[in-house]
């Protein structure tokens, strides 16, 4: 009996409790997971950098949008106090002009003026808490491409918003929940990527005439060639296409980032991973993570002229590196 009760004590030790433990870890990131989607549904908090200076930023959280000094801490400007910012990106042909979205389902243009910023309604885009407008992309090489997604419709406007394409809106399936990610290609200069809550993955041309979905097989493989660095080998009848499933990741903000000596290169932010980048050379993807200590980051961004000063937000505020991710500095 003795015999036989060691035995049964080294099956559970070495089969039956590994799973037990692989369950209740599986089961403890779930539950992380869901607290971190509960916190950013609660309050989500953006910096973007504006005026083509790399000391000032646009700061929006439930409170509105700040005009922050964030070399000296000094905000030189706030608007929309009342309303909670849920999206907000800066148009890349003009670093004073800005598009922001809120909770209550109003969309606003914003453009710095003598100092000011100053707020004008999108009346087309603003249709209540019923359509919030949850993501925006600007075209990188045409100016006044602008695009806004709600839960599973993206909208066009080829005018710099004086007008939106409405009546033949490219919808993503309602199967796929919402929309979180609107980011361009890093291999196809004429679609960007769409990424939704349902690890669905779609290619839509910038023209807005076409959706693609991409399939499974596009997904790359990768290995770890570092602490903090992967490299994905692009498999598949896609190859060219890749995807964010595979990175267990929850991602809720991208930014397109052209390097003239390195081509195309990609920054996220998002749950379940610290901040990547992106980087394609030859027939692999380079991902880089910039900030391992954060797991979750609402939005991230990269000052135009000197890719090595890059802002991240986190639930507890902003923060800065000034070399690339080697240091951060929590500003705010």
């Amino acid at each position: 009996m003795i015999k036989e009760a060691g035995i049964w004590m080294m099956i559970v030790t070495l089969f039956i409790l590994p799973v037990i433990q692989s369950q209740d870890a599986s089961e403890a990131a779930g539950r992380e997971q869901s607290e971190m989607i509960a916190a950013f549904n609660s309050e989500v908090k953006l910096a973007r950098f504006f005026n083509n200076d790399p000391d000032t930023v646009l700061w929006a959280s439930n409170s509105g949008i700040e005009l922050l000094n964030i070399r000296t801490n000094q905000m030189m400007d706030k608007i929309l106090s009342e309303e909670k910012i849920r999206a907000l990106k800066v148009d890349p042909f003009n670093s004073k002009k800005a598009i922001a979205s809120t909770i209550s389902g109003r969309v606003y243009f914003i453009e710095l003026k003598d100092g000011k910023l100053v707020p004008q309604l999108v009346q087309e885009l603003s249709q209540g808490d019923v359509h919030i407008i949850r993501q925006f992309l600007f075209h990188p090489q045409k100016p006044g491409f602008v695009y806004a997604a709600d839960s599973n419709t993206i909208y066009c406007s080829k005018d710099n918003g004086l007008s939106w394409m409405q009546n033949m809106p490219i919808k993503i399936p309602e199967e796929e929940r919402i929309i979180i990610v609107m980011i361009p290609s890093i291999a196809h200069e004429d679609k960007f990527l769409v990424s939704t809550t349902q690890g669905g993955r779609y290619l839509i041309d910038w023209e807005f005439t076409s959706l693609e979905e991409v399939v499974e097989s596009a997904i790359p493989h990768g290995h770890s060639i570092g602490t903090n660095t992967r490299s994905y080998i692009l498999k598949g009848p896609n190859e060219q296409i890749f995807g964010f499933k595979h990175l267990d990741i929850q991602m809720l903000d991208g930014l397109y980032f052209f390097d003239q000596q390195n081509g195309p290169v990609i920054y996220g932010a998002g749950i379940g991973t610290s901040p990547i980048k992106w980087q394609k050379k030859g027939h692999r993807i380079f991902v880089y993570h910039i900030c391992p200590r954060l797991h979750m980051t609402f939005s991230i961004d990269v000052f135009p002229s000197d890719q090595t000063r890059i802002i991240l937000t986190d639930p507890n505020g902003i923060f800065v590196t000034e070399n690339a991710g080697k240091d951060w500095v929590r500003i705010k």
